[in-house]
Order: C-alpha cells, then structure tokens, then sequence
C-alpha cells in the first residue's frame, strides 16, 4: 500500500534536525504524523500500559510454577491508575530533553495509531539514539506505514547522534529495518547499558544499528 503525500505542515522541534509535519493518503484514509504535543501524552501512555502489561503477563504469569504464581500476585496488587500516570510523567520528562523526539500518527478520526520514541543512549561509546518504542496498531501494519514512521524517527536522529539503535522486543516486521539501512549486531556494549537503564532487567535479545551522518 503506497502513501500519498498531500499537505505538508509546521515543523518538529524537539531535536536539532527539524521534521516536517505530513499528512497523506493511506488506505482511503487521512493520516497525519507530527511531533507528539501534551494532549497526545495520555494516549501514547495508555496503549504503553496496554503492552506492557499483555507483554509482563506473557512473560512472566502463565506457567503453574511458585515463580508465576509470584508474578501474577505482583501484576494483582499493581495500581493500574497510578501506572499509567508514571508512564505519562514519563513521556513529559523525555520530551523535556533536547535530544529527545515522540512521533504520533492519528487518522482522519483523530484516533491514535501509531508512535515512535528516540531517546540518548546514556554510556555509549559515541553519540546514539535508542528507538525504545515504536508501534502502529495491528490494522496499519502492512509495511509502508511502518517504514514512514520508522523513516521519520530515524531522521530526527541527524546532527545529534551518530548512531541509533533498536532491540528486538521493539521489532514487528524485521525486514523494514533491513530495508531501511539497520544492521543486524550482537553486542554486550548494549545489553548492559540496557541492563542498567531497566534497573537491572536482563536484556538478551539483538540488537540492529545504523550509523548516521557519515
């Protein structure tokens, strides 16, 4: 499905590189993708919780093990309500800092569909981005979306960082990265920052890269 580009608006701002505001054609459909502003912030928050939550549950609760057991009575007594306003507070302080960029896609009926974050990765040995979330609800998920979105969140990139990666808990269709220039890598460098970012979570997967402004 091919995106026709109709209107092109106000600039991004939140990073160095300024991105155009886009609205196009997808699927009969008006889609426009800009900066996130603060009335997007609760919405982005609540489809975080929605994963997050489906994702801890999968992960961690569905075997009959004491350690399940475990995790479901932990996943019980969680406030959700209070879960969802950290993970808002959160996104408010991201977008706080310069190098930092939230890009939401909204139809023609202002529902959000999709989002992508790019932060500073913290300890790396030269400047880089981590795309720590990037999602399009299941109906937007044929390739062409996914690969705009993905295109403007690495764009915003340019003249901050010289390298942005991605895990693989990110990851839906693998072959968009490939063909967006990201390279496959298996680097401890990563997994432990990343461990210390998620306060010692254990992060095992791999991890794809590309370099920017060389």
């Amino acid at each position: 499905m091919q995106i026709q580009k109709i209107q092109t608006g106000t600039t991004f701002t939140s990073l160095k590189n300024p991105i155009k505001t886009e609205k196009f054609l997808y699927k009969n459909e008006l889609v426009t993708m800009r900066e996130a502003l603060p009335s997007d912030l609760l919405d982005v928050a609540r489809d975080m919780k929605k994963w997050m939550s489906q994702s801890y549950k999968y992960e961690y609760c569905m075997g009959k093990e004491p350690k399940h057991q475990k995790a479901r009575e932990i996943f019980q007594a969680i406030d959700k309500n209070q879960w969802l306003q950290e993970i808002k507070q959160h996104l408010v302080d991201m977008l706080k800092k310069p190098e930092a960029s939230l890009l939401v896609a909204r139809n023609q009926k202002n529902k959000l569909i999709g989002y992508a974050t790019m932060e500073n990765m913290n300890g790396a040995q030269v400047p880089t981005g981590i795309i720590e979330n990037i999602h399009l609800e299941l109906p937007y998920r044929d390739g062409e979306l996914g690969k705009h979105l993905l295109d403007k969140i690495t764009q915003t990139a340019q003249n901050t960082f010289d390298e942005v990666v991605v895990g693989s808990y990110s990851l839906g269709d693998r072959s968009i990265y490939r063909n967006a220039g990201y390279k496959f890598i298996d680097s401890e460098q990563y997994r432990k920052l990343l461990n210390a970012r998620y306060d010692g979570v254990n992060v095992n997967d791999f991890w794809l890269k590309k370099d920017i402004n060389h």
